[in-house]
This record gives structure tokens, sequence and C-alpha cells, in this order.
């Protein structure tokens, strides 16, 4: 069973792809670090998803749920201040073991000053996944155990 049903179906798009390269990247910081982001890829893809059908007419039709927004706007606001906790954990982590990143801190305070989430989250995951492609592949994105094996060699 999945949570997330908007996600592809076995073909991962180009966004999934990045967003599993991305979370690779970070294996050398631990598996949790690769989970966490992971998952909060899977969870910007679902409303990316989400948002191309939501917004297509919902205030034209007489019986739209409002629920189905609320539901798009807290996992959007849940999303943002996931991502802002992670970005802010990779950095704090980078600082002790000597390694600071500029990039990252910058990064990481465009996530502090958002005050609308479900309008900007596309933009600042595409932020995000920038900032993961400019990352150097290590030994150790290497050799964490890829769901899609041929794409991760």
């Amino acid at each position: 069973m999945e949570i997330l049903p908007f996600l592809s179906d076995g073909r991962p798009s180009r966004l999934e792809i990045r967003w599993h390269v991305g979370a690779l990247k970070l294996a050398a910081l631990g598996p949790d670090f690769v989970r966490l982001l992971e998952g909060m890829g899977r969870l910007d893809v679902s409303l990316r998803a989400a948002s191309s059908r939501l917004f297509d007419g919902i205030f034209e039709s007489a019986t739209w749920d409002a629920s189905v927004l609320i539901d798009y706007e807290t996992l959007s606001s849940l999303w943002v201040t996931g991502v802002h906790e992670l970005l802010r954990t990779v950095d704090y982590h980078r600082r002790d073991n000597g390694g600071a990143d500029e990039t990252l801190r910058v990064l990481r305070n465009r996530f502090e000053r958002v005050s609308e989430p479900a309008t900007v989250r596309a933009e600042l995951a595409d932020l995000l996944l920038d900032h993961l492609d400019a990352l150097p592949h290590t030994p150790a994105s290497m050799t964490v155990e890829s769901r899609w094996l041929p794409l991760a060699s």
C-alpha cells in the first residue's frame, strides 16, 4: 500500500529520478538523511501532480471539496517545514565536521522566510534540486541500495 497515490507506476519521471539521485548524495551523512529526502521528494512529486488537477477549474464547480484544498495547503506547509529542518540538520552536521557550505546556508534561509508554502513550495523544491544536482557523487552514495537499480548505475 502506498500512502502517496500520485506517483508513477514503476516508470519514474525525471523529477522522481532527480529526487532519488539527490537523496543518494546525502548517504555519507547516514541512511536516515537518504530516506527523509527521498520521502520529501515523493511528497513533492505527489503535490505537483495533485496541483495540476486541483486548481484546474476547482472554483467553477458547485461541488468542489474544500478538504482537498486544505490537505494540499497543509501538506505543502509540512513539506516546507520538514525540508527546512532537514537542511538545518545537514548544515549543522557539515559545520561540525568542518565543511560549511554557504550555498546550503542561503538555501536554508530561503526556507525560513516562507509565508505561503502552498504557493512557493514547487519553486523551493526546484532550488533544492538544483543544489543537490551540483553536489558530487560520493562513494557512500553509490553503495546505498537503490529502488531503481538500473538508473543508479
